[in-house]
């Protein structure tokens, strides 16, 4: 019997061991708390190369020029509203002026830079972990259901919500969903029988998981795949279709988020307190909603009492970062955060374009339907798990 390796380099071996690290290393073994910055930093030098030996398109030139521009910009204002409203200075807002461009390195460096037999090389390396990991995630979900064994989260509807090994239901399915993209990439669309058996487990996984957003990415990808096995062109009609099942599915988490009296919706409505009195450019980086303003725990959280709440209080804030777009808004007011939602529909519609027919397709749509709805609630464009959501999108195309 021949076995046949694949050919490797630095790039391959070095993503292959960062994916499988954010999948899953983390919850066993101690890691670096800034392998999402060391990534970034790594793809920023795959830029440069890629800029020097030509590799990039025209295209992919084009649009990392204007993703530059637009984050640059983004990157201006946060600085010169922070010197402008004095609250927070010096290595918080440099900290914080890096973790918003982390993710844009990232899924450039993946989407662009990396050559085709790369891509393929790395889900290759990639695709049995995957296939073990949905299987015993979804065994352990069996036995979460008949036995408490510290596999659950809390409990909804009366059930046990499903966690695994991981923090919270959330960051189980964020890996679910890259682990089952890399599999839908490693196969055409015509082998279905390679897909299916993983998708149903998927879908059950996710659905143990109780949470709305993971359910409602997962309808989503059931109407993408539809799509692509018809092929059916993907049009704006059918996007807002697609997008109102997303929110019909995902409708419990929305009301919880910003129609009841829960700590996201009080961010949110501050947030438009600061944007409103430090217009234009917003109170600068570090000073609300992201992880610096809550680590040297901005002036703006005491000034708005958010120390006499347990779960934004400086000693415990476990949900002080539970937003993402409140932040922007806060942060660097109405046209930051606008040229911020310019590059990301850049950047996303880009990854779709480049996305083959099929399955890459469907689960790039996927990808970016989960980014777009647990960012509602969670802060995923400047987090480690964003980062890892972006090397998986940058694979698709």
């Amino acid at each position: 019997m021949v076995i046949k390796l694949r050919r490797q380099n630095l790039v391959t071996v070095y993503l292959t061991l960062q994916l499988v690290a954010f999948a899953g290393l983390g919850q066993v073994l101690p890691l670096a708390d800034s392998q999402d910055e060391l990534l970034a930093v790594f793809s920023l030098l795959g830029i440069g190369w890629a800029l020097v030996t030509k590799r990039l398109s025209q295209k992919e030139e084009a649009l990392l020029l204007k993703s530059g521009l637009a984050l640059g910009l983004v990157e201006a204002i946060g600085l010169v509203s922070g010197l402008t409203s004095g609250l927070i200075k010096g290595m918080p807002v440099a900290i914080d002026a890096f973790k918003l461009v982390k993710l844009p390195l990232v899924v450039f460096y993946v989407s662009c830079c990396l050559r085709p037999w790369e891509k393929r090389t790395i889900v290759s390396n990639l695709r049995w972990a995957s296939k073990a990991f949905i299987l015993v995630a979804f065994l352990g979900g069996l036995v979460n259901l008949a036995a408490e064994v510290g596999l659950s989260y809390d409990l909804r509807y009366g059930i046990r919500s499903y966690k695994f090994i991981y923090e919270n239901p959330a960051a189980l399915n964020e890996v679910l969903l890259v682990s089952l993209v890399v599999i839908m990439l490693g196969q055409g669309l015509r082998r279905q029988k390679g897909v299916r058996l993983w998708l149903l487990l998927y879908l059950a996984t996710v659905a143990m998981t109780l949470r709305a957003g993971g359910i409602g990415a997962s309808g989503i990808l059931l109407l993408a795949l539809r799509y692509e096995r018809q092929a059916v062109r993907l049009t704006w009609k059918k996007a807002v279709s697609a997008a109102g099942v997303a929110f019909c599915l995902g409708y419990p988490q929305v009301k919880e988020y910003f129609f009841s009296e829960t700590v996201r919706s009080k961010l949110l409505r501050q947030a438009l307190v600061v944007l409103r009195e430090y217009f234009p450019g917003g109170s600068g980086f570090a000073t609300y909603g992201s992880d610096q303003a809550f680590k040297h725990y901005s002036p703006l959280y005491v000034r708005f009492g958010f120390n006499h709440d347990y779960a934004l209080a400086s000693e415990t804030g476990f949900a002080m970062n539970d937003n993402f777009w409140p932040m922007l808004l806060a942060q660097f007011g109405f046209f930051g955060a606008l040229l911020y939602a310019y590059w990301l529909a850049l950047q996303l519609l880009a990854c779709l374009k480049k996305a083959a027919p099929g399955y890459p397709r469907a689960a790039c749509i996927s990808l970016v339907a989960f980014f777009l709805i647990s960012s509602l609630g969670n802060p995923i464009f400047t987090s480690a798990s964003g980062v890892f959501l972006a090397a998986a999108l940058g694979l698709c195309g």
